[in-house]
């Protein structure tokens, strides 16, 4: 065509040149798939099927997304709504509480402090404080056993509500003790000094704040299976803002179960150091006889008796009783002074002047005869004390008379070298000899009863006889020196 000559040279390099650069050059795959028949006819249906997937996952999603929350139902925004107002009317009472408690602490802060308004002041205030917590009316608050039946159907967990009806109780009658102490304490009669009185107030303080901090805590977790938004925007926004001293708020509010459980800990470990701190300052009984004191006196103000005739008898009451007390102590016979000591002292007496051959088998029978006591007041069933102490005085004595001949014996078998570690060694089987019958003796007694078990033992005393037969004790041994 361009008028050069065809000649089997530029034949052979024209065949080598197709072949390097097109016959053996592999085209892309994006540049095959285009070439490609059958994906051309095919792509407006994947391109279809595709979105009808993508379609279906997301319509998935949302749905999910949307069904999620609760409450969705009527019956599950009727159990809510039921729930949120047994909560509320809880938190309502603890608010009130709480209000009352913390009136009669700043009165009496206040009266340590300053002075207060003198007369009859202070005592108005815990009165008010009083009349406040007798008012509140605990059944309102119950979750009914209806509701508890409906929730166990539900996420809401039943020991949730049952357990905030549970603390309103228990914070009411704690506080309620509580004003009869600090009225007490707070007065100018009281032991402690006025350093002393405020770090009670802040003690008590700490209490009622943590107390509230892990209600509300606890009011948050009940109401975690709440995922709809809208059921709790009323709870959040209307009503929480009304409450005075509850600190629980929507801005407060909590999602995550582990960070509340550790909020509540929190609260209870600083309820338990503040405790603890106020048992150090005035101790658990004071606490509880001055509350005690307090609810007599107002129990028979009530009756028309005079608040200071009554105050002034118990002082006299309660001297009277430290005599008494100081009287008991000097005279009445010691806790060691008691059957089986005075058995053992006399026991000691007659083997060191007599040496415990002549009496091992007097002591042998002491510490095993009487026994039959039991085997008579299990049979006969006396409902004469007088009986009953003679039975008890004679084993008691008997084993500590008995028990002497025991003791001495471990010292005379444990006499040579380390005859110490021999004694200890001795004394660790007499320990062994009374605990593995202790450990089935009570199951015995359960099975056979009171009548057979002491007949069992006093079969068993057989065995002490039969060992003392056999044993050689020297005459001299126990007998007191000169």
């Amino acid at each position: 065509r361009h008028g050069l000559e065809a000649n089997s040279q530029f034949f052979d390099a024209f065949i080598q040149q197709l072949c390097e650069k097109f016959l053996m050059t592999r085209p892309g795959f994006w540049q095959r798939l285009k070439q490609n028949t059958v994906f051309r006819r095919t792509l407006p249906a994947l391109l279809a099927l595709v979105i009808v997937i993508a379609a279906g996952f997301g319509g998935k999603a949302l749905y999910d997304s949307w069904n999620s929350g609760y409450p969705k139902t009527a019956g599950e925004k009727n159990l809510t709504g039921e729930v949120l107002y047994c909560a509320e009317t809880n938190l309502t009472n603890m608010d009130l509480i709480a209000g009352a408690m913390n009136q009669a602490l700043q009165a009496s802060r206040r009266t340590l402090t300053s002075g207060g308004q003198g007369g009859t002041w202070l005592s108005d205030q815990f009165e008010l404080s009083r009349q406040t917590m007798e008012r509140i009316d605990l059944e309102s608050c119950a979750p009914t056993d209806g509701l508890l039946a409906r929730m166990n159907e539900s996420p809401f967990k039943t020991a949730d509500l049952s357990g905030m009806y549970a603390s309103t109780k228990n914070f009411l009658e704690s506080c309620m003790g509580d004003l009869d102490y600090l009225e007490t304490m707070t007065g100018p009669d009281y032991y402690l000094s006025t350093e002393n009185k405020l770090e009670i107030l802040d003690c008590y303080e700490t209490i009622v704040n943590n107390t509230l901090c892990g209600y509300a805590w606890c009011c948050n977790e009940l109401l975690l299976p709440v995922t709809e938004t809208k059921a709790l925007e009323e709870f959040w926004y209307t009503y929480l803002p009304e409450l005075t001293c509850v600190p629980l708020r929507a801005s407060d509010w909590q999602t995550d179960y582990d960070l509340l459980e550790s909020n509540i800990d929190r609260s209870d470990n600083e309820i338990d150091s503040a405790v603890l701190q106020l048992s150090t300052l005035v101790g658990n009984t004071a606490t509880d006889t001055a509350a005690m004191r307090e609810a007599l006196i107002r129990h028979y103000v009530a009756m028309g008796f005079e608040r200071s005739d009554l105050e002034q008898l118990l002082e006299k009451s309660e001297k009277l009783s430290e005599l008494m007390e100081t009287t008991r102590t000097a005279y009445l016979p010691k806790a060691e002074d008691d059957e089986d000591t005075l058995g053992g002292i006399l026991g000691g007496v007659v083997a060191s002047r007599d040496g415990l051959k002549r009496w091992l088998w007097p002591m042998v029978m002491a510490i095993t005869l009487p026994d039959l006591v039991y085997v008579y007041l299990s049979y006969a069933l006396p409902s004469n004390l007088l009986i009953i102490d003679i039975c008890v005085f004679v084993e008691q004595f008997g084993y500590g008379f008995g028990f002497s001949a025991y003791m001495l014996y471990l010292i005379y078998y444990s006499r040579g070298d380390h005859k110490t570690s021999h004694y200890a060694l001795c004394t660790a089987f007499m320990a062994l000899s009374m605990m593995i019958p202790g450990m089935f003796a009570g199951a015995l007694q359960e099975a056979v009863g009171y009548p057979v078990f002491f007949l069992i033992v006093i079969g068993t005393c057989s065995l002490t006889y039969i060992v003392t037969w056999f044993l050689n004790v020297d005459p001299e041994f126990g007998k007191k020196q000169s």
